[in-house]
């Protein structure tokens, strides 16, 4: 994935982070997340599906979707920013003021951690540090709540764009105040500390003060990174027809940079695939029209959907039912559309489905799904989903060992390990302490390396913030630091 890492700033309970390296949730091919409830461990994937649904924007030319059917609901712009304890009212929005109007405001913040091929920068400084292949940057986009539009609305209040290890501006954008007498779109400010002019000079500060073609001075100045771009993630707009062809190479360059960078988010956020809490009841058959496939599609259910169609691959199928074997839940698991044509018709695909789903024990017995037990049928989704993945996507899952016993909980840790051998990222919120002592197990068995998985747990403080501490897997196993609140420390408290 070109997306390694991203950050949530100011987002419901997460507030400011005291330091740069705080907050950032890098992504592995096994990133486990854990926490007590209402910790704020769930907000994290929350606002991953939040700006999922955001990519082409609101109906009303808000850059955000605040609410989507089988979707997530925020609210509102005032309703996701971060609300800290005896913060004044006015923090959370943007108003005309003599003075410099972005200072002490709140902001909601998305950043992101992004690798783009090195030749897309070719344009930028030479004696910046590249890797041999790819370059990464540090894309941090920052909102607020545009009070004095009509009708008010949330909208970019910065973007910056930084490379390297030594954190290199390689451009910035920024709104400037509302100016009464000018003309045309909202004006903002550009700048960069690294770009350079077609002569070779280093541009600092104001690319429009610095440009020495005055055409290209007066198109900086008409610019606009969020005019008639829907979506929140911004591009730089030409205003006129025709305009772009008076670009210079900065403003061609900087188009392209930011061209290249919501394509790699886009891309990202649009592959993610999520499997809920709460997956489908088991029934003796699953009747679903059209409609009703369609919703789960949108609800993350697309494997399980295929299924209950009978149409997995036949190497999907050998993997469901190896994994359900070592779950120790049955050896074979198949869905029957009872409406799937057959004969002549065999070639026909029917959209209504009809299918009952069976599994077969260890003893040849075949039991339909709504008489084999809840656990089984919360975990054959998860299982379907996690052999299905694709290769640079990333799967969100949520508590995947709802209703399972403890030595199905940790098999469910190989089930992810060996999927994420094929180039799978998976995000998994969990309280299972048994998922995680099998990946920590497994790493001491060299099966998985230090660096293909990662531990963030989130702690709720009580001034209403909630902080993410990072921790890494050593050689041996363990923890590189000790768990914010212990270990799992109730299996201690109990037995002693």
């Amino acid at each position: 994935m070109a997306v390694r890492a991203f950050r949530l700033t100011n987002f419901m309970a997460f507030g400011e982070w005291p330091n740069e390296s705080d907050g950032w949730i890098e992504l592995r091919p096994i990133t486990l997340l854990f926490g007590r409830n209402s910790s704020g461990k769930s907000v994290i994937l929350r606002g991953l599906r939040f700006l999922q649904q955001s990519l082409d924007g609101g109906s009303d030319g808000s850059p955000f979707v605040y609410s989507a059917r089988n979707g997530v609901d925020v609210g509102g712009f005032l309703t996701l920013a971060h609300k800290e304890p005896a913060m004044p009212k006015d923090a959370y929005v943007y108003r005309q003021s003599d003075e410099s109007w972005l200072t002490n405001k709140r902001r909601v913040g998305f950043d992101f951690r992004v690798t783009l091929p090195d030749a897309s920068l070719g344009y930028a400084l030479p004696d910046l540090q590249f890797s041999p292949d790819v370059t990464e940057l540090t894309v941090k986009l920052a909102y607020g709540w545009l009070a004095d539009e009509s009708p008010p609305r949330a909208g970019l209040m910065s973007a910056s764009i930084s490379i390297g290890n030594n954190k290199v501006d390689l451009f910035e954008i920024e709104r400037l105040r509302n100016d009464p007498e000018a003309i045309g779109p909202s004006q903002w400010y550009f700048g960069s500390s690294a770009l350079r002019l077609q002569e070779g000079d280093r541009l600092i500060g104001d690319l429009s003060e610095q440009s020495e073609d005055v055409a290209n001075a007066d198109l900086w100045d008409i610019l606009s990174p969020e005019a008639d771009k829907p979506g929140f993630l911004p591009q730089l707009t030409f205003p006129r027809l025709g305009t772009e062809r008076h670009a210079n190479a900065d403003v061609r360059f900087v188009h392209r940079l930011l061209e290249s960078i919501a394509g790699e988010i886009r891309d990202f956020l649009s592959s993610i695939e999520h499997v809920r809490p709460l997956r489908p009841e088991p029934k003796r058959i699953f009747l679903l029209d059209e409609t009703e496939q369609e919703e789960w599609r949108q609800q993350g259910r697309s494997a399980y959907l295929q299924l209950l169609r009978d149409e997995l691959p036949s190497e999907a199928v050998s993997s469901l039912n190896l994994w359900l074997s070592r779950l120790e839940l049955g050896t074979t698991v198949k869905g029957d559309n009872l409406l799937r044509p057959t004969g002549a018709e065999s070639g026909i695909r029917l959209a209504a489905v009809a299918s009952q789903v069976t599994v077969v024990e260890q003893s040849g017995n075949e039991i339909n799904l709504e008489d084999v037990g809840y656990g089984a049928g919360q975990v054959i989704p998860v299982i379907v989903q996690s052999v299905l993945a694709r290769e640079n996507t990333l799967t969100l899952i949520e508590q995947p060992e709802l209703h399972l016993h403890p030595k199905a909980q940790a098999e469910l840790g190989d089930l992810f390990i060996e999927n994420a051998k094929d180039g799978v990222c998976f995000l998994i919120e969990t309280h299972s302490e048994h998922l995680i002592l099998r990946v920590m197990k497994r790493v001491r068995e060299q099966k998985l390396d230090t660096n293909q998985t990662i531990v963030f747990y989130a702690t709720r403080h009580d001034n209403g913030w909630s902080f993410i501490h990072r921790r890494e897997v050593d050689a041996e196993g363990d923890f590189t630091k000790d768990w914010p609140e212990g270990f799992f420390p109730e299996r201690f408290a109990e037995l002693f």
